[in-house]
């Protein structure tokens, strides 16, 4: 019995090989950093599985197939991309944000997106452009003078102050808008015994990095430009940006702010789902995280993360976008485009932001009659009214969206910025020496 089954078993993965052999199709191959889910409605690969289904269907797709792969965070992709690139091995298309792409670009090996728009069968007419959200569509042409398109929008999204509702409420506290406001709500949480230990924390912001840079744009502190010969400048060594990070210093050693870098890492949205922190910003892609379970629940309001400046609001505009890379066959590449062009279509994008919480990359999603129903949330379902809540605040909050200039030292910019804080939230920290640090690592 024991050899039948073997028999058995050997003879059904020759079939399967196969039938993987007999599949001539030619492979497009697409990277990315989504996760695994279970099915389509959870978003993730599920959902891009399902995309992949419907576009290889279609008459005109029929000799190709899409070969997807996760490649873990955006810091392994972009690693990864540099490395197949070295290898001439790099996929058709991938996620990216503009830092890397400015650094595939010094390698000219991505693949301009114009041609493509304009091709007569597969390219996009002036009114489909158009209905791509307008800032959106132009981060992917910040890369050079003439304003080349290199990438389109896909999961986007932006950040988010989630707050306690539920102790707001019971505490009667109102919801800040600006940091000032953060600091008198931040006392008056501390000032009740019940909270003074020091695992209590008011606020908590993920990402260090991002607070770098969105609190110099709402200061008008210099951060980083393009110049008028195409150059990258690098400008946050300055003392406006000194006097940021000390206000936000203050706020730490009065017991009333951290960042995750604080928690060893951990992001402040663990915290804030356990009750310790009371407000936490984080990029609204990360809704879910900010959503209690059972042992611990409470309602979750969502506003627009603190202003200093209420006259120049700047919340930063954030998620991946994709790009695609030259290809000798250029029937291939066509083929990628098409992909590219089906997911980010209205139907798609609606899904997409509906199972996932980033927010549609096309105007015509927000009048699409299943997205629309979605979002009157007929079942009163209290997770998916904080999902809700995200997707409309992006979009009442897009005017005041913003990006950093990209090119080829811009992310390693980003990532000396994010440790500014860290260093500076020790007790003797001298600013000038950490800023003068940060700056020779980044030109170096």
């Amino acid at each position: 019995m024991k050899k039948i089954f073997s028999l058995i078993t050997v003879i059904l993965a020759a079939l399967v090989l196969v039938a993987c052999e007999s599949d001539n199709r030619t492979k497009i191959v697409f990277w990315h950093t989504m996760g695994k889910t279970a099915k389509p409605e959870e978003g993730g690969q599920a959902l891009l599985e399902a995309f992949i289904k419907e576009w290889e269907a279609l008459p005109e797709n029929k000799e190709y197939r899409i070969v997807h792969v996760s490649k873990g965070g955006y810091g392994e992709l972009n690693s990864a991309v540099g490395t197949a690139i070295s290898a001439g091995n790099e996929p058709h298309l991938t996620y990216s944000y503009n830092d890397h792409v400015a650094g595939y670009l010094r390698r000219n090996v991505v693949q301009p997106l114009d041609e493509l728009i304009n091709d007569p069968q597969y390219g996009l007419s002036p009114e489909e452009i158009a209905d791509f959200v307008p800032g959106y569509w132009a981060e992917g042409k910040t890369y050079d003078a003439k304003g080349t398109l290199y990438s389109l929008p896909f999961s986007k999204s932006t950040e988010a102050m989630f707050y306690n509702k539920t102790f707001f409420t019971e505490n009667g506290l109102e919801v800040p808008v600006t940091w000032d406001d953060v600091r008198a709500v931040g006392e008056a949480i501390k000032a009740k015994s019940e909270y003074a230990d020091k695992k209590y924390i008011p606020v908590g912001y993920d990402s260090p990095d991002n607070l770098f840079i969105t609190a110099s744009a709402q200061r008008k502190a210099p951060y980083t430009n393009i110049n008028a010969n195409g150059q990258g400048e690098i400008l946050f060594n300055n003392e406006q940006s000194k006097a940021m990070v000390e206000y936000f210093r203050n706020l730490y050693f009065d017991g009333l702010f951290t960042t995750k870098d604080q928690l060893g890492g951990s992001n402040t949205s663990n915290k804030f789902v356990a009750g310790e922190i009371f407000m936490s910003i984080g990029s609204t892609g990360g809704t879910k995280y900010n959503i209690p379970g059972n042992e611990n629940p409470f309602d979750v309001g969502v506003a627009p993360i603190p202003q200093f400046d209420v006259d120049n609001r700047k919340m930063i505009q954030q998620g991946p976008n994709i790009n695609l890379f030259k290809n000798r066959d250029q029937n291939q590449v066509l083929a990628a485009w098409r992909f590219l062009k089906y997911i980010t279509d209205t139907d798609q994008t609606a899904r997409w932001s509906m199972a996932s919480g980033y927010s549609p990359v096309r105007l015509s999603a927000f009048e699409n009659e299943t997205y629309k129903t979605y979002l009157s949330n007929p079942n009163n379902d209290k997770k998916q009214q904080v999902f809700i809540d995200v997707l409309k605040l992006a979009q009442s909050q897009s005017n005041y969206f913003f990006t950093s200039a990209a090119f080829d030292k811009s992310a390693k910019t980003r990532q000396e910025v994010g440790t500014i804080f860290s260093k500076a939230f020790e007790k003797d920290a001298n600013l000038d020496s950490i800023f003068a640090k940060a700056y020779q690592e980044v030109i170096s």
